[in-house]
């Protein structure tokens, strides 16, 4: 699982996103009062920005660093992402594996991400 910063136009290697201040639009960040990871997105249109989520392998575990500039939070786990759409809000959460002290599979009941990204209104 992988949460990107609100990128505008990355397509290039990852140290472009490291290096170039035009690529990364916003940086997520701990809200004070809820504790949750929040990102503000400024503008509207075009060059505005994205946020890329990345969930699943395919059922491939192992692969690959999870150490891209462009993303805000990466996690090697199983589980499911989950996306609630209210108005000028995104919720996202996503819920890992859970196993019980027999080490039996659970569920995905875990949360392992949750974030909220806020879009100000455009004029």
């Amino acid at each position: 699982y992988e949460r990107s910063h609100l990128l505008n136009g990355h397509f290039g290697p990852s140290h472009e996103a490291a290096t170039d201040p035009s690529v990364i639009k916003g940086r997520w960040a701990k809200d004070k009062a809820s504790g949750m990871e929040t990102l503000v997105k400024r503008g509207c249109g075009p060059h505005s920005g994205t946020v890329y989520i990345v969930t699943g392998g395919g059922a491939i575990r192992g692969g690959g660093p999870l150490d891209h500039a462009a993303m805000a939070y990466s996690q090697k786990n199983r589980g499911s992402t989950l996306l609630e759409f209210d108005k000028d809000e995104l919720r996202i959460w996503t819920l890992g594996e859970h196993r019980d002290d027999k080490d039996d599979y659970a569920g995905f009941n875990k949360i392992l991400d949750e974030a909220v990204l806020k879009k100000e209104e455009c004029t």
